[in-house]
């Protein structure tokens, strides 16, 4: 869409993506809606935030080497075991710190 076939022109249906593009906002502000979208926009929480603990880093990053090609690896297959094994050592450690687990 964006390539040209000429240096310094533009194809046709960039300019029609523009136009597209520009014209929402512009229906939007004539429905008198544009503050109100903003305002939801920005005040929204359209997603739940990501599980950042410990535990669920450790996690992922064992499922990660676990389906990760060997050779893609930077490290021996025993360093790998040994890192493998720490992150579930720390996963459940994470959650009693997180106050998940009670032991």
């Amino acid at each position: 869409m964006y390539g040209g076939d000429r240096p310094g022109r533009r194809p046709p249906a960039a300019w029609e993506a523009r136009e597209l593009l520009l014209a929402f906002p512009g229906r939007v502000a004539a429905e008198g809606r544009l503050r109100e979208a903003l305002i939801d926009a920005l005040t929204t929480d359209a997603s739940p935030a990501p599980d950042v603990s410990l535990a669920a880093r450790a996690l992922a990053l064992d499922a990660t080497l676990g389906g990760a090609d060997p050779v893609a690896v930077p490290l021996r297959p025993v360093e790998t075991a040994l890192l493998r094994d720490w992150l579930r050592r720390l996963a459940p450690l994470g959650e009693r710190m997180s106050g998940r687990v009670r032991s």
